[in-house]
Order: C-alpha cells, then sequence, then structure tokens
C-alpha cells in the first residue's frame, strides 16, 4: 500500500510539474514569435502551416499532433503517452497565443520594433523555452507526438545519443517550414536546432538522474 501511495503521489507531481511547464513554455514561446529572429522548429513549422491553411497557431499546433498521433500509437502504443501528451498539445499554442494577445494590448505598438528589446526577448525567449522543453521531455510525464517520433527513432535503431537524432528531426521541420511558408530561418531556429537536443540529454543526465540518486 505504501508503495502504490508513493507511485500515485509521483505520478500527480509530475503530471502538474508538466502542466505548469507546457504554460510557461507557451509563455516562453511568446517571446520568440515576437521578438522575430525564429523560434524552435517545430513552431517554425507550424506558423508556417497555420498562415497557409489560415488556422491560429493554437489549433493547427493541435491538429499536427493529431496527426502524428497515428504513427506515435502504432510504432510505440502506449509507451510515450501521458499528461504530457495532452498537455504539451493544447497548453502551449493556446498559452502563447493568450500571451500575445495580452501583449499586443498593453505594449504600444512600436514595441518590438526596437532592436534591443527584441535581442532581450530573443535571449530571455530562447533559454527559458529550451530549459522547458526539457524538463518536459525528462519529467517522464508522456511525449507529444512531435517529439515521440525522434526518441521512437532514438529507441527503435539503438543510437548512442539522442542529440543527433533530435538535431536532424528538428532541422527537417525547419525545410517543411521554408518549403511551406517560404520564409528562411533566421537566427532563432538555428540555435533552437542546436541548443535543443544538447540540452534535453544534459538536464537528463545530471539534473534529473541527480533528483533520482538523492532520491
Amino acid at each position: 500500500m505504501n508503495a502504490l501511495k508513493k507511485w500515485w503521489g509521483a505520478k500527480w507531481i509530475n503530471a502538474v510539474a508538466v502542466i505548469i511547464t507546457e504554460i510557461v513554455t507557451g509563455f516562453f514561446l511568446s517571446f520568440l514569435i515576437n521578438a522575430n529572429f525564429g523560434t524552435d522548429p517545430c513552431t517554425f513549422m507550424n506558423l508556417a502551416l497555420a498562415e497557409k491553411t489560415g488556422i491560429t497557431f493554437g489549433t493547427w499546433q493541435v491538429l499536427l499532433n493529431v496527426i502524428l498521433f497515428v504513427p506515435m500509437l502504432i510504432f510505440s502504443r502506449t509507451k510515450y503517452l501521458g499528461v504530457g501528451t495532452i498537455a504539451n498539445m493544447t497548453l502551449i499554442g493556446y498559452a502563447s497565443d493568450l500571451t500575445r494577445y495580452i501583449m499586443s494590448k498593453t505594449l504600444p505598438a512600436d514595441f518590438f520594433t526596437h532592436l534591443p528589446v527584441r535581442i532581450i526577448f530573443l535571449i530571455v525567449g530562447l533559454i527559458g523555452f529550451v530549459i522547458c522543453c526539457a524538463i518536459y521531455m525528462n519529467l517522464d510525464a508522456g511525449l507529444v507526438p512531435y517529439d515521440s517520433i525522434p526518441k521512437m527513432v532514438y529507441d527503435h535503431m539503438h543510437i548512442k545519443s539522442f542529440t543527433p537524432v533530435r538535431m536532424c528531426w528538428d532541422f527537417l521541420s525547419i525545410a517543411i517550414g521554408i518549403l511551406i511558408g517560404h520564409h528562411l530561418p533566421n537566427i532563432g531556429n538555428i540555435l533552437m536546432a542546436l541548443l535543443l537536443g544538447p540540452t534535453v540529454s544534459f538536464v537528463g543526465n545530471h539534473f534529473f538522474k541527480k533528483l533520482e540518486t538523492d532520491a
């Protein structure tokens, strides 16, 4: 019974942590979008697709992950399913849309035309977004279909490091965004593609493993 209570408590803590993390991720994502120096590869692709279809970013984010949900179920069954799956699919896009709406109503119209402001928002948004993504992917509370694809490749092909798999997946998303949106990637897109995989590995190997050891 004590073991069951401990397991249940851990699951609830992870669920709450992943929900908060995804909302904060959407908050930092709005910084990157408004800074207009480029976003993470997935968002870069989704913004291009949303612009092409006329659907809001948050809604398209959900639709894309619903499509990717099919191969996720076929190849990994329920391995990567969890609270994080639903939270990431629904919360990040809409949290970003809401934050950008609030900014548009409260900040001056020319606020993001100033280069120093855009650089500050890029740096803060980039650091916050990458760290939040690394935490979410290491919480073991379920992965969104987009993030499960490179994980499945990594698991099934028994590759030594997750980093190159994630980087290839991210650069593929950038290529799709370029083809559909006809926009060239900016510095933010490149930094995200280079930093996301290594940061996920670093946080998992150093921070989360230390927590497990201390526990």
